[in-house]
């Protein structure tokens, strides 16, 4: 049907090379605004929107200061979303991240600077209906809940701030440390919490913390001696 449809569509997009990022993203968005004339009967656009997002992100891992990274490094980056609700509550988000990574550490007289793209899809919940029982008038805030899992590739280089040295391994770059190269590749699960405001049934703002789960502990270039991954 129509749901196994547009999921084996999102698993697929899922599949293409990390090398064009942003292609399976602009596939979906031609997708979901070419509406076909003969759509009267039934209309598998009905519950679809798109989002676009702007944020700042931090890493955590062996080479992180404390728990929660500083927010002094924290970077500006984005994500692209196509979200399909097949009910008031419950739909599906396909979703496009990237976010620059870079972290100072003083005491160890290093920094560090790298990079993470996620393309993914996951469930997302919206616990509390648009519209109360026996009312037409819409509810302005709401709660959503999302989690899923990502294809992920990342690019990371640490090096002593004094001599300039670069630490080994680093990922992502080239020999000279200076131009980029292939990324490493391993798999990610976002999880976010967040809270929106409708100001229509066609705009809405969203306010939400994320969290991305890595399957590596590499992701600063630093392997720690616990079994602890990569946030």
């Amino acid at each position: 049907g129509t749901v196994l449809y547009l999921y084996l569509i999102g698993v697929k997009l899922i599949c293409l090379t990390m090398t064009r990022p942003l292609v399976p993203f602009l596939v979906l968005l031609l997708f979901v605004l070419i509406n076909p004339v003969q759509s009267q009967e039934t209309d598998i656009y009905n519950g679809f929107s798109l989002k676009g997002a702007v944020g700042l992100g931090t890493l955590h891992g062996d080479m992180t200061p404390n728990a929660y990274g500083n927010i002094s490094d924290a970077q500006l980056g984005f994500s692209l979303a196509g979200i399909k609700m097949f009910t008031s509550k419950i739909g599906i988000q396909f979703r496009y991240s990237n976010n620059p990574l870079f972290i100072t550490r003083l005491d160890l007289n290093q920094k560090y600077r790298g990079s993470l793209q996620e393309i993914g899809l996951g469930l997302r919940v919206e616990p509390i209906a648009p519209y109360a029982a026996n009312s037409t008038e819409l509810r302005k805030i709401y709660p959503f809940f999302t989690a899923g899992i990502s294809s992920a590739s990342f690019r990371g280089m640490r090096w002593d701030v004094t001599t300039q040295q670069v630490f080994t391994p680093s990922f992502g770059f080239k020999l000279d440390d200076l131009s980029n190269g292939p990324r490493e590749n391993t798999l990610s699960f976002p999880v976010s919490l967040g809270i929106g405001i409708r100001f229509s049934e066609r705009l809405h703002l969203e306010l939400e913390q994320s969290i991305s789960i890595t399957n590596t502990d590499l992701l600063d270039t630093w392997a720690g001696n616990t079994s602890s991954k990569d946030l």
